[in-house]
């Protein structure tokens, strides 16, 4: 069972994450409302290792977007280059 609630705990924790609430508040009222009484739901250790968790996937998906941006920029200032020499050639 433990399984389970830690795999809705990080479920919880993720769809959280850019809601401007308290990452950990979810952590204490989840467990209460669903009176799950496992102390290892509630430990330190257990928090952190979410926390972790959360920004190695924030940290793993900002930087395949940089990436993406960076490849979106080069795309558009070539455009825009060739644009460029297309509308004003050089005599």
């Amino acid at each position: 069972m433990l399984a389970i609630q830690a795999i809705i705990l990080g479920i919880i924790q993720g769809l959280t994450e850019f809601i401007p609430i308290s990452s950990s508040a979810h952590l204490i009222i989840v467990p209460w409302l669903f009176r799950w009484t496992d102390p290892a739901l509630t430990s330190l250790t257990f928090d952190v290792s979410l926390h972790i968790g959360t920004l190695i996937v924030n940290w793993y998906s900002n930087c395949g977007h940089q990436e993406k941006r960076d490849k979106m920029n080069e795309l558009l200032e070539v455009t825009h280059d060739q644009r460029e020499k297309e509308v004003y050639p050089r005599v």
